[in-house]
């Protein structure tokens, strides 16, 4: 990638661990015109693809001041981090945390995403497919959220309605970056499609995978949850997904409804995918983080 900055970018060494410590340190100095990437670490190759992603974003932006930016790549923003700063997600409160797109857009080739783009399209091209099962599905590590135990628990007790199936990652020991070992089922996301419903379970924070099911061209039901992602602000219930309340209270309510409602649901997933087309690629998550760095505004120093 050609880039108007000399030299792309200056490496640096890790900082000093002092947490809770931001994963990622972008520094641009505008009179030297020189971009540095700290890399403080993180989980898996979370950094990596943030930087990738950063980088792309900062030749797009064509800063015009100095900024320091702090990014952490966790799975939100610890609650003691008082500074503003970049993040995958924000909750309530959080005046400090600006949203940006998450690892994933570049690539998360752990579980299987070598590229974000990559799969968005097979995600697509899935969601020509009649659906071969009329339940609602979801797949996931139920460790992370005692609300997916809670879906699980429910996806046995109606299982004329929904699948739920509980599995995990382990590493194979290999480095970093290489595949993890699927422990359990595992059902690629195009294959998601292959179910006439589909849900996506609260987490930790962020979530992985709203954005890509957006495009399998199936009904998506969304839990609430109180983190909130930068393109959440976009999508509205019923016309985008169908929302469930936290406690899934309503669940079994709301696939009733889906049924009995056909043309209706099926509006709904038309209208998340054709946001998704629009909105929810590589270049357009790209572009937004562009804005951010834009709207940052000069460094202190």
């Amino acid at each position: 990638m050609r880039s108007f900055f000399r030299g792309l970018f200056h490496s640096a060494p890790r900082e000093k661990a002092c947490p809770p410590r931001a994963n990622v340190i972008f520094d641009y100095d505008h009179r030297r015109n020189q971009l540095t990437v700290i890399d403080n670490g993180g989980y898996e190759t979370r950094t990596k693809s943030t930087v990738h992603l950063l980088v792309e974003a900062a030749t797009r932006a064509r800063l015009t001041t100095s900024v320091r930016i702090p990014v952490f790549t966790d799975d939100f923003v610890p609650s003691e981090v008082r500074e503003r700063c970049f993040g995958y997600c924000t909750g309530p409160g959080a005046k400090n945390v600006i949203p940006i797109p998450d690892f994933i857009f570049w690539a998360w080739p752990e579980v299987g995403i070598a590229d974000y783009d990559s799969i968005a399209t097979a995600m697509i091209a899935a969601s020509a497919m009649v659906p071969e099962d009329d339940r609602l599905f979801w797949i996931g590590n139920p460790n992370t959220n005692s609300s997916r135990v809670t879906f699980l628990n429910l996806a046995a007790q109606y299982p004329d309605l929904m699948l739920g199936v509980g599995m995990g990652w382990q590493p194979d020991g290999e480095s970093a970056g290489e595949p993890l070992e699927a422990v359990g089922q595992y059902v690629s996301l195009p294959d998601h499609c292959k179910y006439r419903f589909l849900i996506d379970l609260q987490a930790r924070g962020y979530s992985g995978r709203t954005k890509l099911l957006l495009f399998s061209g199936r009904p998506l039901f969304l839990q609430e949850r109180v983190w909130r992602e930068y393109f959440y602000s976009d999508i509205t219930p019923f016309v985008h997904y169908i929302p469930v309340k936290a406690d899934l209270s309503d669940l079994i309510e709301r696939i009733q409804w889906a049924r009995a409602n056909p043309a209706e649901v099926q509006a709904i997933a038309k209208n998340a995918q054709v946001y998704a087309t629009k909105n929810l690629w590589r270049s357009n998550a790209v572009d937004h983080l562009a804005r951010c760095l834009q709207d940052w505004g000069p460094s202190a120093s």
